[in-house]
């Protein structure tokens, strides 16, 4: 098959447009308040998040290709392209979106949302090229079988610190730099959760009303 080369013009661009808008409105969080996390035992290193995002990218420069170039199907180019656009755009958000607020429960949530875009795009795939769809599959597999579980887990090891919970929350919250102190309040033990291995960890509680007679 004949290269096609405004096809091939329009993937890079897409591709590009959308790293250059991650780059640009992705915080700094993602290297000095990400990191502060506690993790399950199986999170990737870095690197490997680095090499799995320039993978996606050439996913969806290959889908972006099939979909201008080879799909057939009318309204093929228009509706996959946007689709694809949605998901791209969606997934830079994500991240601006956890790390600007650095609130794990944000990222767990907005991932949540991610699926509807993500399966609009993966049916459509299927209705107009089988190949694209395929390959795409390898990126939504990674999603539900990784992302998801992994920022689950993020979230219930290091609960979001809100204003309604500064005096009774668990210790260690959404990292060292977001940790404030509190005034004195009693101290319990609990257990924390979503770990390989349990272990206890300091859990304050709100101060004991005085009941003293007037």
């Amino acid at each position: 098959m004949e290269l096609d080369w405004t096809g091939l013009a329009v993937a890079v661009g897409i591709c590009v447009s959308v790293a250059v808008l991650e780059g640009a409105i992705t915080p700094d969080a993602v290297k000095t308040w990400y990191p502060t996390l506690v993790k399950p035992w199986w999170n990737l290193p870095f690197a490997a998040f680095v090499t799995v995002a320039i993978v996606v990218y050439v996913i969806d420069g290959f889908v972006a290709y099939r979909l201008w170039a080879v799909a057939t199907l009318p309204g093929s180019r228009a509706i996959g392209l946007t689709a694809l656009v949605v998901v791209m755009v969606f997934n830079a958000q994500w991240n601006c979106a956890l790390f600007a607020t650095r609130n794990t429960l944000v990222g767990w949530l907005g991932l949540l949302a991610f699926l509807a875009p993500l399966l609009v795009l993966q049916v459509a795939l299927f209705v107009f090229d089988a190949l694209a769809a395929w390959t795409h599959l390898l990126y939504v597999a990674w999603v539900v079988g990784y992302d998801l579980h992994l920022f689950y887990c993020i979230w219930r090891l290091n609960p979001p610190r809100g204003r309604w919970c500064r005096c009774g929350c668990i210790s260690a919250c959404n990292g060292p730099a977001d940790r404030a102190p509190c005034p004195p309040a009693r101290a319990s033990v609990g257990y924390e959760l979503g770990s390989a291995k349990a272990r206890p960890i300091r859990i304050f509680l709100p101060p004991a009303p005085n009941l003293r007679a007037p």
